[in-house]
Protein backbone atom coordinates (compact mmCIF):
# COMPACT_ATOMS: atom_id res chain seq x y z
CA UNK A 1 0.00 0.00 0.00
CA UNK A 2 1.60 3.44 -1.22
CA UNK A 3 1.46 5.65 2.05
CA UNK A 4 1.61 9.33 0.79
CA UNK A 5 4.48 11.68 2.39
CA UNK A 6 3.30 14.43 4.81
CA UNK A 7 5.49 16.76 3.51
CA UNK A 8 6.84 17.80 0.19
CA UNK A 9 9.73 15.48 -1.02
CA UNK A 10 12.45 16.59 -3.38
CA UNK A 11 14.15 14.03 -5.46
CA UNK A 12 17.52 13.76 -7.04
CA UNK A 13 18.46 12.82 -9.69
CA UNK A 14 18.74 9.15 -11.18
CA UNK A 15 21.80 7.37 -11.50
CA UNK A 16 21.18 6.23 -15.23
CA UNK A 17 20.59 9.14 -17.62
CA UNK A 18 17.98 7.40 -19.47
CA UNK A 19 16.01 6.47 -16.41
CA UNK A 20 16.05 10.08 -15.85
CA UNK A 21 14.95 10.95 -19.43
CA UNK A 22 11.72 8.38 -18.75
CA UNK A 23 11.42 9.83 -15.09
CA UNK A 24 10.95 13.07 -16.48
CA UNK A 25 8.77 12.28 -19.52
CA UNK A 26 6.48 11.09 -16.88
CA UNK A 27 6.44 14.07 -14.94
CA UNK A 28 5.98 16.74 -17.85
CA UNK A 29 2.73 14.16 -18.61
CA UNK A 30 1.05 14.62 -15.27
CA UNK A 31 1.69 18.32 -15.47
CA UNK A 32 -0.24 18.19 -18.37
CA UNK A 33 -2.90 16.17 -16.69
CA UNK A 34 -2.95 18.20 -13.55
CA UNK A 35 -3.08 21.56 -15.52
CA UNK A 36 -6.00 20.40 -17.64
CA UNK A 37 -8.01 18.66 -14.25
CA UNK A 38 -7.37 22.17 -12.82
CA UNK A 39 -8.81 23.87 -15.71
CA UNK A 40 -11.93 22.22 -15.37
CA UNK A 41 -12.35 22.58 -11.81
CA UNK A 42 -11.66 26.30 -12.22
CA UNK A 43 -14.10 27.41 -14.73
CA UNK A 44 -17.16 25.79 -12.89
CA UNK A 45 -15.10 27.95 -9.58
CA UNK A 46 -14.00 30.98 -11.22
CA UNK A 47 -15.49 31.51 -14.45
CA UNK A 48 -13.87 31.30 -17.71
CA UNK A 49 -12.31 35.04 -18.30
CA UNK A 50 -10.37 34.65 -15.01
CA UNK A 51 -6.56 35.37 -15.29
CA UNK A 52 -5.67 31.91 -13.84
CA UNK A 53 -7.41 30.37 -16.18
CA UNK A 54 -6.05 32.63 -18.98
CA UNK A 55 -2.58 31.89 -17.97
CA UNK A 56 -2.92 28.37 -17.48
CA UNK A 57 -4.70 27.68 -21.11
CA UNK A 58 -1.36 30.16 -22.14
CA UNK A 59 1.40 27.76 -20.44
CA UNK A 60 0.00 24.74 -21.62
CA UNK A 61 -0.12 26.65 -25.56
CA UNK A 62 3.53 27.74 -24.98
CA UNK A 63 4.87 24.12 -23.90
CA UNK A 64 2.98 22.52 -26.33
CA UNK A 65 4.60 24.37 -28.87
CA UNK A 66 8.36 23.53 -27.93
CA UNK A 67 7.07 20.54 -30.38
CA UNK A 68 6.88 21.42 -33.69
CA UNK A 69 6.71 17.82 -35.07
CA UNK A 70 8.87 14.85 -34.42
CA UNK A 71 12.04 16.41 -36.05
CA UNK A 72 11.62 20.02 -35.10
CA UNK A 73 11.71 20.71 -30.77
CA UNK A 74 13.07 23.12 -28.98
CA UNK A 75 16.62 22.33 -27.92
CA UNK A 76 17.77 24.90 -25.35
CA UNK A 77 17.29 23.34 -21.55
CA UNK A 78 16.56 27.05 -20.55
CA UNK A 79 13.54 27.26 -22.38
CA UNK A 80 12.45 23.94 -21.85
CA UNK A 81 12.36 24.38 -18.19
CA UNK A 82 11.40 27.78 -18.28
CA UNK A 83 7.75 26.27 -19.54
CA UNK A 84 7.85 23.52 -17.34
CA UNK A 85 7.99 26.31 -14.40
CA UNK A 86 5.31 28.06 -15.81
CA UNK A 87 3.34 25.18 -16.25
CA UNK A 88 3.99 24.12 -12.29
CA UNK A 89 3.12 28.22 -11.00
CA UNK A 90 -0.11 27.65 -13.36
CA UNK A 91 -0.93 24.38 -11.82
CA UNK A 92 -0.26 25.85 -8.03
CA UNK A 93 -2.26 29.12 -8.72
CA UNK A 94 -5.69 27.02 -9.78
CA UNK A 95 -5.04 24.47 -7.01
CA UNK A 96 -7.10 25.41 -3.97
CA UNK A 97 -6.05 21.98 -2.08
CA UNK A 98 -9.60 20.66 -2.57
CA UNK A 99 -9.29 16.79 -2.97
CA UNK A 100 -8.85 15.51 -6.23
CA UNK A 101 -9.78 11.39 -7.48
CA UNK A 102 -7.02 10.33 -9.26
CA UNK A 103 -6.93 6.86 -9.37
CA UNK A 104 -10.70 5.70 -8.91
CA UNK A 105 -11.32 2.23 -7.87
CA UNK A 106 -12.54 -0.74 -10.25
CA UNK A 107 -15.33 -2.99 -10.01
CA UNK A 108 -13.73 -6.73 -8.83
CA UNK A 109 -15.69 -10.22 -8.77
CA UNK A 110 -14.94 -12.85 -5.99
CA UNK A 111 -15.63 -16.51 -4.96
CA UNK A 112 -18.02 -16.89 -1.60
CA UNK A 113 -15.25 -17.42 1.28
CA UNK A 114 -12.42 -15.26 -1.31
CA UNK A 115 -11.13 -12.42 -1.13
CA UNK A 116 -11.09 -8.55 -3.02
CA UNK A 117 -9.55 -5.53 -2.27
CA UNK A 118 -10.77 -1.66 -3.72
CA UNK A 119 -8.50 0.84 -3.81
CA UNK A 120 -8.76 4.85 -4.50
CA UNK A 121 -5.83 7.45 -4.68
CA UNK A 122 -6.41 11.10 -4.41
CA UNK A 123 -4.54 14.54 -4.28
CA UNK A 124 -5.25 17.64 -1.64
CA UNK A 125 -3.67 19.62 0.85
CA UNK A 126 -4.06 19.30 4.00
CA UNK A 127 -3.98 15.11 3.01
CA UNK A 128 -7.64 14.16 2.76
CA UNK A 129 -9.28 11.18 4.47
CA UNK A 130 -11.02 8.26 3.48
CA UNK A 131 -14.72 6.96 4.23
CA UNK A 132 -15.99 3.74 1.83
CA UNK A 133 -19.82 2.95 1.55
CA UNK A 134 -21.35 -0.01 0.10
CA UNK A 135 -24.61 1.07 -1.82
CA UNK A 136 -24.60 4.28 0.10
CA UNK A 137 -24.03 3.43 3.85
CA UNK A 138 -20.70 4.33 4.96
CA UNK A 139 -18.70 0.86 6.24
CA UNK A 140 -17.14 1.05 9.91
CA UNK A 141 -13.58 1.54 10.23
CA UNK A 142 -13.26 1.40 6.36
CA UNK A 143 -11.28 4.90 6.53
CA UNK A 144 -7.97 4.50 4.65
CA UNK A 145 -7.17 4.67 0.51
CA UNK A 146 -7.77 0.77 0.04
CA UNK A 147 -10.46 -1.38 1.42
CA UNK A 148 -10.25 -5.04 2.07
CA UNK A 149 -13.10 -7.76 1.73
CA UNK A 150 -12.05 -10.77 3.22
CA UNK A 151 -13.84 -13.80 3.50
CA UNK A 152 -16.87 -13.26 1.37
CA UNK A 153 -20.41 -13.65 1.58
CA UNK A 154 -23.40 -12.64 -0.63
CA UNK A 155 -23.80 -9.73 1.56
CA UNK A 156 -20.61 -8.17 0.34
CA UNK A 157 -21.78 -7.67 -3.00
CA UNK A 158 -23.33 -4.11 -4.34
CA UNK A 159 -21.48 -1.07 -5.22
CA UNK A 160 -18.80 0.39 -3.46
CA UNK A 161 -17.72 4.25 -3.36
CA UNK A 162 -15.21 6.33 -1.63
CA UNK A 163 -15.60 9.55 -0.16
CA UNK A 164 -12.54 11.86 0.53
CA UNK A 165 -12.78 15.21 2.10
CA UNK A 166 -10.34 17.57 3.57
CA UNK A 167 -10.59 20.65 5.33
CA UNK A 168 -11.35 22.40 1.88
CA UNK A 169 -13.80 20.34 0.31
CA UNK A 170 -15.14 16.66 -0.19
CA UNK A 171 -15.32 14.40 -3.59
CA UNK A 172 -16.87 10.55 -3.84
CA UNK A 173 -15.30 8.74 -6.03
CA UNK A 174 -17.19 6.56 -8.97
CA UNK A 175 -18.64 3.08 -8.14
CA UNK A 176 -17.05 0.30 -8.52
CA UNK A 177 -19.39 -2.85 -8.26
CA UNK A 178 -18.66 -5.97 -6.38
CA UNK A 179 -19.86 -9.19 -8.05
CA UNK A 180 -19.90 -12.41 -5.59
CA UNK A 181 -20.11 -15.82 -6.99
CA UNK A 182 -21.43 -19.18 -5.21
CA UNK A 183 -20.39 -22.54 -6.91
CA UNK A 184 -24.12 -23.00 -8.67
CA UNK A 185 -25.08 -21.63 -12.04
CA UNK A 186 -24.71 -18.33 -12.31
CA UNK A 187 -26.87 -16.01 -14.71
CA UNK A 188 -24.59 -12.95 -16.52
CA UNK A 189 -23.71 -9.80 -14.84
CA UNK A 190 -22.45 -6.95 -15.92
CA UNK A 191 -19.43 -6.38 -13.71
CA UNK A 192 -17.92 -3.20 -16.07
CA UNK A 193 -20.09 -1.05 -18.20
CA UNK A 194 -19.14 0.14 -21.39
CA UNK A 195 -17.93 3.70 -21.24
CA UNK A 196 -18.95 6.92 -23.77
CA UNK A 197 -16.19 7.92 -26.14
CA UNK A 198 -15.45 11.12 -27.82
CA UNK A 199 -14.57 10.58 -30.95
CA UNK A 200 -13.35 12.58 -34.27
CA UNK A 201 -14.16 11.02 -37.80
CA UNK A 202 -11.20 8.59 -38.72
CA UNK A 203 -10.37 7.86 -35.46
CA UNK A 204 -10.42 4.57 -34.03
CA UNK A 205 -12.72 3.77 -31.02
CA UNK A 206 -13.05 0.80 -28.24
CA UNK A 207 -16.08 0.19 -26.61
CA UNK A 208 -15.72 -2.97 -24.52
CA UNK A 209 -17.17 -4.81 -21.09
CA UNK A 210 -16.28 -6.90 -18.27
CA UNK A 211 -18.70 -9.61 -17.86
CA UNK A 212 -18.97 -12.84 -15.49
CA UNK A 213 -21.13 -15.68 -15.21
CA UNK A 214 -21.13 -19.39 -15.64
CA UNK A 215 -19.19 -20.49 -19.38
CA UNK A 216 -20.30 -21.04 -21.47
CA UNK A 217 -21.04 -17.31 -22.30
CA UNK A 218 -22.54 -15.78 -25.81
CA UNK A 219 -22.06 -11.54 -26.39
CA UNK A 220 -24.06 -9.74 -29.36
CA UNK A 221 -23.49 -5.43 -29.77
CA UNK A 222 -26.40 -4.14 -30.85
CA UNK A 223 -27.04 -0.26 -32.15
CA UNK A 224 -30.56 1.61 -32.17
CA UNK A 225 -31.80 -1.70 -31.19
CA UNK A 226 -30.80 -4.24 -34.13
CA UNK A 227 -27.64 -6.45 -33.74
CA UNK A 228 -24.60 -5.89 -35.55
CA UNK A 229 -23.26 -9.05 -37.53
CA UNK A 230 -20.34 -10.28 -36.52
CA UNK A 231 -20.36 -8.44 -33.05
CA UNK A 232 -20.21 -11.29 -30.64
CA UNK A 233 -17.50 -10.42 -28.37
CA UNK A 234 -17.07 -8.49 -24.86
CA UNK A 235 -15.39 -5.79 -27.63
CA UNK A 236 -16.41 -3.66 -30.34
CA UNK A 237 -14.08 -2.04 -32.43
CA UNK A 238 -13.77 0.59 -34.79
CA UNK A 239 -10.55 1.25 -36.24
CA UNK A 240 -11.56 4.65 -38.83
CA UNK A 241 -15.07 5.74 -37.67
CA UNK A 242 -17.38 7.06 -40.58
CA UNK A 243 -20.22 9.54 -39.66
CA UNK A 244 -22.56 6.87 -39.67
CA UNK A 245 -20.99 5.03 -36.20
CA UNK A 246 -22.02 8.00 -34.35
CA UNK A 247 -24.50 6.64 -32.01
CA UNK A 248 -25.58 4.43 -28.93
CA UNK A 249 -24.23 0.91 -28.23
CA UNK A 250 -25.10 -1.63 -26.05
CA UNK A 251 -23.89 -5.42 -25.17
CA UNK A 252 -26.43 -8.19 -24.28
CA UNK A 253 -25.04 -11.14 -22.28
CA UNK A 254 -26.14 -14.83 -22.10
CA UNK A 255 -25.98 -18.09 -21.02
CA UNK A 256 -28.27 -21.10 -20.01
CA UNK A 257 -29.35 -18.92 -16.81
CA UNK A 258 -30.46 -16.00 -18.80
CA UNK A 259 -29.31 -12.93 -20.27
CA UNK A 260 -28.29 -9.35 -19.47
CA UNK A 261 -28.07 -6.14 -20.98
CA UNK A 262 -25.33 -3.09 -20.27
CA UNK A 263 -25.86 0.37 -20.11
CA UNK A 264 -26.00 1.94 -23.15
CA UNK A 265 -22.43 3.59 -24.30
CA UNK A 266 -22.45 6.45 -26.54
CA UNK A 267 -19.53 7.09 -29.55
CA UNK A 268 -20.02 10.99 -29.56
CA UNK A 269 -18.33 13.11 -32.34
CA UNK A 270 -16.28 16.04 -31.55
CA UNK A 271 -15.62 17.02 -35.08
CA UNK A 272 -15.00 20.75 -35.06
CA UNK A 273 -18.74 22.28 -35.46
CA UNK A 274 -19.84 23.68 -38.85
CA UNK A 275 -21.05 27.45 -38.01
CA UNK A 276 -24.22 28.51 -40.50
CA UNK A 277 -24.98 32.27 -40.83
CA UNK A 278 -28.21 33.63 -42.45
CA UNK A 279 -30.05 36.79 -42.12
CA UNK A 280 -33.30 36.97 -40.41
CA UNK A 281 -35.66 39.78 -42.17
CA UNK A 282 -38.08 38.98 -39.18
CA UNK A 283 -35.80 39.67 -36.69
CA UNK A 284 -33.83 42.05 -37.99
CA UNK A 285 -30.55 40.50 -36.90
CA UNK A 286 -28.37 37.26 -37.99
CA UNK A 287 -29.65 33.54 -37.20
CA UNK A 288 -26.63 31.87 -35.95
CA UNK A 289 -26.94 27.86 -36.36
CA UNK A 290 -24.27 24.95 -34.93
CA UNK A 291 -23.94 22.07 -33.20
CA UNK A 292 -22.59 21.51 -29.95
CA UNK A 293 -21.85 18.37 -29.80
CA UNK A 294 -23.33 18.18 -26.62
CA UNK A 295 -20.86 20.09 -25.24
CA UNK A 296 -20.35 23.55 -23.54
CA UNK A 297 -19.41 26.59 -26.46
CA UNK A 298 -18.78 29.70 -26.44
CA UNK A 299 -19.79 32.09 -29.46
CA UNK A 300 -16.48 34.66 -29.86
CA UNK A 301 -17.03 37.72 -31.94
CA UNK A 302 -14.96 40.07 -33.82
CA UNK A 303 -15.05 43.01 -36.07
CA UNK A 304 -11.50 42.71 -37.50
CA UNK A 305 -10.81 38.59 -37.48
CA UNK A 306 -7.86 39.55 -34.51
CA UNK A 307 -9.44 40.32 -31.20
CA UNK A 308 -12.08 38.19 -30.57
CA UNK A 309 -14.51 38.88 -27.15
CA UNK A 310 -17.39 36.83 -25.82
CA UNK A 311 -20.95 37.03 -27.28
CA UNK A 312 -22.37 34.39 -25.16
CA UNK A 313 -21.99 30.98 -23.56
CA UNK A 314 -24.30 27.87 -24.54
CA UNK A 315 -24.47 25.00 -21.97
CA UNK A 316 -24.56 21.54 -23.70
CA UNK A 317 -27.85 21.00 -25.35
CA UNK A 318 -30.01 18.84 -28.55
CA UNK A 319 -28.40 20.25 -31.00
CA UNK A 320 -28.67 22.42 -33.58
CA UNK A 321 -28.14 25.57 -31.30
CA UNK A 322 -30.18 28.61 -32.94
CA UNK A 323 -28.91 32.07 -31.87
CA UNK A 324 -29.95 35.62 -33.07
CA UNK A 325 -27.46 38.73 -32.58
CA UNK A 326 -29.33 41.44 -33.16
CA UNK A 327 -25.83 43.57 -32.78
CA UNK A 328 -24.94 42.74 -36.14
CA UNK A 329 -26.37 45.77 -38.15
CA UNK A 330 -24.49 48.28 -35.70
CA UNK A 331 -21.34 46.49 -37.86
CA UNK A 332 -19.67 46.95 -41.19
CA UNK A 333 -18.13 43.52 -40.58
CA UNK A 334 -18.80 40.74 -37.99
CA UNK A 335 -16.63 37.58 -37.65
CA UNK A 336 -17.93 34.63 -35.65
CA UNK A 337 -16.50 31.65 -33.99
CA UNK A 338 -17.45 29.04 -31.76
CA UNK A 339 -15.02 27.31 -29.61
CA UNK A 340 -16.42 23.99 -27.83
CA UNK A 341 -14.39 22.45 -24.24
Amino acid sequence: VKIPPTAPVLAGPINSLRWELIREAMEDGEYFWLLRQGLQRARGRLGIGHPAIAEGEAARQQAIGLTRSIDDFEKDPQKLYAARLRLAEAIEALDDGTPTIVTQPGARTGKVGGSVSLRVEALGWPLPGYQWARDGVALPGATTSVLSLTNLTLADAGTYTATVSNALGTVTSAGAKVVVLTTGTEAPQILVQPADLERRTGEKAVLTATVVGTAPLSYQWFTAGSPIPGETNTTLLFTNLAASQFGTYQLVASNLAGSVTSAPARIISVDAPILQANWSPANNGLQLRFSTRRRPATVLVSSNYTSWSELIRVQPAADPVILLDTQATQHTARYYRVRTE
